[in-house]
């Protein structure tokens, strides 16, 4: 292959491909070092030859990066529109080139192209040729690349960028003279010419090391750079990517990858750095802009560098000007309709804005139309763009111009373009301003209003969120003028300004620019006073750059306020911090457990030597039932009361610490010690609530590792975990930031990685295991009991870290094995259990004659109470069937889904006055909210619904009742012993259901069940296959669908080919199940699941999924669906 590389480049060289030949040539040098100085020489000689194409009088070069291939014929129009002279040099990958090369040639027989590899975005493509053309020799170059157009938004980036820079031949002519001929470095459109201080985002650290790199100080004075690298370039301003080519190369080469449009690489870092070049060289930039609505009347001027900072333009996202851009082509429509109006002055409107703000060949309209609201800036005394957007947020969010959208639409919906004192007291009520109590008595408001501040009546009028007297913008105004004046000023124009920092603060936060975050929220707190949103973030910042005395001071500040009765100010964003974002930065910080490879059945004697504990103290949270089977696993719960078991075998024990945090802590830190009995532990926190294959969880553990958690799923930082806690009120700021600074003094860094300490398998015969957990008790005993911050130190000091599971089994707090529950203190007050008679109740099925015949009701009423009736019929409890309501008193009342269909919420709330207990089964309805206020419990069907209910009805006892499977297919299958030698496959259900096409049918037998019919002559077909196809169609329709065609299959002891998404199936398959397919599978993934389940018969990976089925068996059997009724029914 190393003597191909060479022979091809050579063949190319004598073809005079010089282009491809210096390719190849470089692809031989890597293997060929002995044959380094030929190679060498071959290259220079090929780079001479493509050199002497250039025509030395041309002093301007266009370079075209080409990734995306169709993009280049939108690219050429534009250039050949073009009435000026220049040389095109193209770069382009391998394999691009051939065809991009023949296209270009056509056009430009003297263009260069460049073969590059794919790397440092469009950035490294453009420096290669930088080096490779000499293009410092030309006086002005024009940088382009083809710009990701899969979104709208990133099309019409990209053609608002062209448009900007050679959207004519006057525009691009203007760029030419301009840095020709004036200290011009750099041009680009306004619309994305960004503030690089303000936006530098978590580019900065890179910035810094691209100017050390090149020996360059920081820029003096303020600057910017064109976002999406389109400009145009003083020549001369290249020529340190000469001197430093091999460095550069070297930072961009290796720097990590970023999805396009991101940020965080060497790539984006030079974006910043290209507007740096000019200003470093005491070189102007200038932008282009749009003068009238004609798109392609463009002209130029230079910036003033000391208000880069200050002009709002140059501060906001890309995202509103692509939006006006988007419409631009309605400019021409919409100008025609402002000069319609009467509510736009030219002389009005300039006059609101700062000097020199719209050039003098700009129109006004246009302005007005791209940037006005920016500015904040009316379009005339008839009316008030600030209140008009301020009140209309989506209006806002739209982007549209306020004014545009009050002739188009908002003058016709009623909406206030010019306000009057009651509409800004109106507005002040909505952005909670004003003591609520005044909503009632606006008149009397009015009056206190125009009165001037008194501290006294602070409380009276305003709320927590509004003290004009600790807003220092509004100070001076709120001693000399009125109450309604003050708001007045506030809402038009203050409160812009401050949501304005606000926006900023949360993108520059968002983006990890920790430096910059620190200065925006130190501005607010000068201009606006102390927020929440405010505070958290400067505190923050003050953490995570290790200001261990100002983050103190802070920290104490926010606590008091946050705990204070008055509060603490959350106007106009009441957080910004979120911390809670989910994250795979993890991803690099642990061994993840290989979930496929092995298969174990965990032996009797083994099973004896694990145990899956919790630990409960106090009233923090209920004890949660297990709803998988156990396999003989013991479940124990360390607690100080007792309590219902659910399932748990109970150990109460007395606290030893006055804190219940800590009496639990120890036995969830230290099991070594307390379960000495076992060889191995699980624990968990006592709001997890298992779902899924217990036997699977245990066997990836055993398999993995003696010390097994799961990632953190939003962090992997200590620093920001102490963040975390305190802000969310999990302990006071002092004793844990006193430990995080010990840590860090002990020279622990940044993003080491973090568990989630919920849940922890453990080895108690590990010594080493054994002595952390040991240490772990230590640390928590003299720092704080907030166990995850010595957790993630003690994993970087000691080097012992858990292995953790994939990503694809789910997240530490919702998985395929077990879902988090909302904490008591976390969910609305749970409705309580009574029962308000003495003797038994008797038990009573639910059902509506207009679906008497339909499947729920069939199964779920008339065919589950007969078989809960034989079961109760010793008991002395009396089950009924009925569709009769009107004589129901005092029983349990089981309604089913067709009832609750039928029924009104008089219906239900009759039935509720008549002392019953009502039991509402939705089935794979979501629960209509008018009618659940009248349910005593909720019941599920599926594994999914009772989650949903669990996580977001919790007020509402929640319980899980398996459906069952048809009585007729189990009496079918009984007495039917078929003998198979192949697998034989079968579909049950609606065709229309189902993924079904010609191929597949050639080895699936579909059969139609039609369940709005009593038709069961499908149930004679079941014994004659041995694996169920139930791969569906998805619909939008299915909500919570209970798992009954893998009910149906384990009970016909066959096995199953099915989505992995599909339902509960995640819940009684696992992930290991080997015939999953895909959540939206191809007919040729299920052809090959198909092939396998054939191929597999009698060998090992069937006698698994077998095994798996036989465990769904069990938990779909009619003792295990009593055994869960009961256990209903006993809390009534």
């Amino acid at each position: 292959m190393q003597i191909n590389y060479l022979t091809q480049a050579n063949n190319s060289f004598r073809a005079k491909k010089f282009e491809k030949s210096i390719y190849l040539y470089s692809l031989a040098l890597k293997n060929n070092t002995k044959l380094g100085h030929i190679i060498n020489f071959n290259i220079n000689l090929a780079e001479k030859k493509i050199l002497e194409r250039r025509n030395p009088i041309k002093t301007t070069a266009i370079v075209v990066h080409v990734f995306y291939e169709h993009l280049w014929d939108r690219i050429n129009t534009y250039l050949k529109n073009l009435d000026i002279d220049f040389d095109l040099i193209v770069t382009t990958t391998e394999v691009l080139f051939d065809s991009i090369s023949k296209k270009i040639t056509n056009d430009y027989n003297s263009a260069i192209v460049f073969i590059v590899e794919n790397e440092g975005m469009d950035v490294l493509p453009f420096i290669i040729a930088t080096k490779k053309a000499r293009l410092w020799e030309y006086s002005s170059v024009l940088k382009l690349h083809t710009k990701n157009d899969k979104t709208e938004e990133k099309a019409i980036h990209g053609k608002a960028l062209l448009d900007s820079v050679i959207g004519s031949t006057e525009i691009a002519s203007k760029a030419i003279r301009s840095i020709q001929h004036n200290d011009v470095g750099l041009i680009g459109a306004e619309i994305f010419f960004r503030s690089a201080d303000l936006l530098m985002y978590n580019n900065r650290e890179a910035f810094r090391n691209i100017l050390k790199c090149l020996n360059l100080p920081e820029p003096e004075s303020e600057f910017g750079f064109i976002a999406g690298t389109i400009f145009w370039i003083k020549g001369s301003l290249l020529k340190i990517f000469d001197e430093k080519f091999h460095t550069i190369y070297e930072l961009l080469s290796s720097s990590k990858e970023a999805k396009t449009g991101g940020d965080g690489t060497y790539a984006h870092a030079m974006e910043r750095f290209f507007g740096a070049l000019p200003a470093i060289e005491n070189l102007e930039i200038a932008v282009t802009y749009q003068q009238t609505e004609d798109t392609s009347n463009y002209s130029l001027r230079v910036i003033d560098n000391f208000s880069i900072n200050e002009n709002p333009i140059y501060r906001t996202g890309s995202g509103t000007h692509i939006i006006r851009y988007k419409n631009i082509q309605n400019q021409q429509y919409w100008t025609a309709a402002i000069k319609k109006s009467d509510l736009f002055n030219d002389e009005y409107y300039r006059n609101q804005l700062p000097i020199n703000t719209i050039p003098s060949d700009q129109d006004s309209i246009t302005h007005y139309l791209m940037h006005g609201d920016l500015f904040l800036a009316n379009p005339s005394e008839k009316f008030n763009s600030i209140y008009y957007l301020t009140r209309y947020k989506d209006i806002a969010r739209s982007r549209e111009p306020a004014l545009i959208h009050f002739i188009n639409h908002g003058k016709r919906e009623g909406r206030i373009g010019l306000p009057e004192n009651e509409h800004w007291i109106e507005l002040a009520f909505i952005e909670n301003l004003l003591n609520t109590k005044w909503k009632e008595n606006p008149s009397d408001l009015i009056e206190l209003l125009k009165k001037p501040i008194s501290k006294e009546n602070l409380e009276n009028v305003f709320s927590k969120n509004f003290n004009p007297y600790k807003i220092p913008k509004l100070i001076k105004s709120a001693k000399t003028k009125s109450s309604i004046d003050v708001v007045h000023e506030y809402l038009n124009g203050v409160y812009q300004r401050e949501l304005e920092n606000y926006d900023l603060l949360e993108r520059t936060w968002l983006n990890q620019d920790i430096e910059k975050s620190k200065d925006i929220a130190t501005t607010i707190k000068e201009n606006y006073g102390v927020t929440r949103a405010s505070l958290e973030i400067l505190a923050s910042c003050e953490i995570l750059l290790k200001n261990w005395n100002n983050a103190e001071k802070l920290w104490i500040n926010y606590w008091k306020l946050i705990n204070s009765k008055q509060g603490i100010p959350e106007r106009c964003k009441k957080t910004i911090l979120r911390i809670d974002r989910p994250t795979d930065e993890n991803n690099e910080d642990f061994q993840i457990i290989n979930n496929s490879g092995f298969r174990k059945t965990i032996k009797s004697e083994e099973r004896k030597s694990i145990c899956i504990y919790t630990t409960l103290f106090g009233d923090i949270d209920d004890l949660l039932p297990i709803i998988p089977l156990k396999h003989d696993i013991d479940f124990i719960c360390f607690t100080d009361r007792d309590r219902p078991s659910m399932g748990w075998n109970i150990r109460l024990v007395s606290p030893e610490f006055k804190s219940s945090n800590l009496s639990a802590k120890i036995y969830k830190i230290l099991p070594h010690k307390y379960l000495k009995e076992y060889k191995y532990s699980l624990f968990v926190d006592a709001n997890t609530l298992f779902l899924g294959r217990i036997n699977l969880l245990i066997n990836l553990c055993l398999n993995a590792n003696d010390f097994v958690m799961w990632r953190h799923p939003f962090r992997r930082d200590i620093f920001k975990e102490y963040i975390a806690i305190v802000t969310s009120k999990r302990h006071e700021p002092v004793k844990l930031l006193a430990q995080i600074k010990k840590y860090d003094q002990l020279g622990l860094p940044n993003n080491t990685g973090l568990t989630e300490g919920s849940f922890i398998w453990r080895s108690h015969i590990n010594k080493e295991v054994c002595n952390f957990m040991d240490d772990w008790w230590t640390e928590i005993l003299n720092g704080s009991y907030r166990d995850q911050v010595s957790l993630g130190y003690l994993m970087w000091s000691t080097n012992l870290k858990p292995h953790v599971f994939s990503e694809r089994l789910g997240s530490s707090r919702d998985n395929c094995f077990f879902v988090k529950v909302p904490h008591n203190f976390e969910a609305p007050q749970k409705q309580q259990i009574t029962n308000t008679i003495k003797q038994n109740r008797n038990i009573v099925f639910l059902y509506s004659e207009k679906y008497a015949k339909s499947g729920s009701t069939v199964m779920r009423g008339e065919q589950l109470s007969k078989l809960i009736k034989n079961h109760y019929i010793e008991r002395g409890k009396n089950v009924t069937y009925t569709s009769d309501s009107n004589q129901l008193k005092n029983c349990i009342i089981f309604i089913t889904k067709g009832f609750l269909k039928d029924s009104s919420v008089q219906d239900l709330e009759k039935l509720k006055s008549h002392n019953n207990i009502l039991l509402y089964d939705f089935v794979d309805d979501i629960p209509d909210k008018n009618k659940i206020d009248f349910a005593d419990a909720l019941i599920a069907s599926s594994i999914l619904g009772y989650k949903h209910y669990m996580l977001n009805i919790p007020q509402i006892p929640s319980f899980h009742l398996t459906h069952h499977v048809d009585p007729r297919v189990i009496n079918k299958i009984k007495p039917t012993k078929l003998e198979f030698n192949s697998c034989e496959i079968g579909y049950f259900g609606e065709l229309l259901n189902t993924q079904k096409t010609e191929s597949i049918e050639k080895f699936v037998k579909f059969i139609n069940v039609d369940t709005s019919i009593q038709d069961d002559s499908w149930i004679d077909l079941i014994p004659k296959f041995n694996c169920h196809y139930a791969v569906r169609q998805k619909r939008g329709i299915d909500g919570f669908k209970p798992f009954l065609k893998g009910f149906t299959a384990a009970a016909s002891n066959s096995i199953i080919i099915i989505q992995a998404n599909e339902g509960d199936a995640e819940y009684y398959l696992g992930s290991d199940y080997p015939y999953l397919v895909s959540n939206t599978p191809t007919e040729e993934e299920i052809l090959s699941v198909i092939d396998n389940a054939k191929s597999d018969y009698n060998k090992s990976n069937w006698n698994y999924a077998s095994e798996i089925m036989n465990e769904i068996k069990l938990r779909s059997s009619m003792d295990h669906i009593i055994n869960e009724f009961d256990k209903i029914i006993k809390n009534f």
